[in-house]
């Protein structure tokens, strides 16, 4: 099963205790529904999507089946660890784009760059890569990798 969670708004003006945004969830390349949360601290609402070809219900619960099937995520507030589900896949699709975002924005007028197993980062008009490279030689200058392993680095996945 192919998820995907396309067409994020998000209104950080009206998030308050989660995330405010809006997105469109495909299911192996199909339309399957809308994920909202309002930002007022309730869960994520799924509406269907009415045009979908097929038994909803049944899709759902195969869905929740899905990530019922996959390991648990560490918790400080579940020894056990936390199941995942499409509410939480949803939000991580959401904190990936806003970094994306970020990180895009970020590149166009800073050098990142790892530093003792940090992020640092320059404005460009008073640094350069080969001046970080001499004075920080084990430095990995995000800006010089390829986007998705330097979002990764960003997002704190592989530092």
């Amino acid at each position: 099963m192919r998820l995907e969670l396309k067409a994020i708004k998000y209104a950080k003006f009206m998030s308050q205790e989660t995330p405010c945004y809006e997105g469109k969830i495909y299911v192996d390349g199909k339309f399957f529904a809308t994920a909202i949360n309002e930002g007022q601290g309730g869960p994520d609402a799924f509406h269907r999507n009415l045009n979908y070809k097929g038994d909803w219900n049944a899709k759902f619960k195969e869905i929740d089946a899905f990530f019922a099937r996959l390991p648990k995520l560490d918790s400080e507030y579940f020894p056990d660890g936390m199941e995942q589900t499409l509410e939480i896949w949803c939000g991580k699709q959401l904190d990936r784009q806003l970094a994306k975002r970020d990180l895009y924005r970020l590149f166009k007028t800073k050098i990142l760059y790892t530093r003792n197993g940090g992020l640092t980062m320059y404005t460009t008009g008073f640094e350069n890569n080969a001046r970080i490279k001499v004075r920080e030689p084990s430095a990995t200058i995000l800006n010089d990798l390829p986007f998705e392993e330097a979002l990764a680095i960003y997002m704190g996945e592989n530092v």
